[in-house]
């Protein structure tokens, strides 16, 4: 069966999309509508961006609410052109609220994931979607977008092919904190990780700054 267009317009886009198969390709006005539709109808306004090239495993490099509209900076511009990449594979958690986004060799540290990406099955919960670029005046092009995938599995389920261990900072007070390592196995206990290390990063950043001037809440 040849692929299917279906033409996406507000307002009656979420009930159009619904009503929509497997094959169909969703064609969006822009790559905003793309990103607005999504957190529509996921609640996705939390990204992860995963990165695979660090010494020891794949790990989570930062986390964004990814912009959709009045986008000024390029950190922005940035972020929504990550994530409706062509090369870009997205997993959706809508129990979590939450998307990850990577490269597909970080991806294929997930053995679930890669079955999903490579695998014969149902590719029912894929969204596949293209958005219109405008170039200028007459100069519209159509760019394919990212390899998205709707998960219901719990983020535990989602095991790493070898368990990685890193090392971080375990903050005992605002003044002193020591290395200990922590093995990462599943989606989860690296999301995990990284808040925890975000958390407190942050948190102790200005007394390491400031000392005793900074006085912590």
């Amino acid at each position: 069966m040849s692929d299917l267009t279906y033409k996406v317009t507000e307002p009656r886009i979420m009930r159009k999309i619904n009503k929509i198969d497997k094959n169909t390709t969703i064609i969006f006005d822009s790559i905003y509508e793309v990103e607005q539709y999504l957190k529509k109808e996921y609640g996705c306004y939390n990204t992860y961006f995963g990165s695979n090239t660090t010494i020891n495993g794949p790990l989570l490099e930062y986390t964004a609410s990814v912009r959709d509209e009045d986008i000024y900076t390029t950190e922005d511009r940035d972020n929504i052109n990550y994530v409706h990449n062509k090369n870009t594979i997205n997993l959706i958690f809508p129990d979590e609220q939450l998307r990850i986004s990577g490269s597909k060799s970080f991806m294929n540290k997930f053995p679930f994931v890669k079955a999903l990406i490579e695998g014969d099955f149902s590719k029912g919960n894929f969204i596949k979607y293209a958005y219109i670029e405008d170039f200028g005046v007459n100069d519209k092009e159509e760019i394919p977008g990212s390899t998205t995938i709707i998960i219901e599995n719990e983020l535990e389920s989602i095991l790493l092919d070898n368990p990685i261990t890193i090392r971080q900072k375990k903050w005992e007070t605002k003044k002193w904190w020591k290395i200990e390592d922590v093995v990462i196995e599943n989606m989860y206990q690296l999301i995990i990780q990284f808040n925890t290390e975000h958390h407190y990063n942050n948190k102790f950043i200005n007394y390491e700054s400031y000392g005793d001037a900074y006085q912590d809440a």
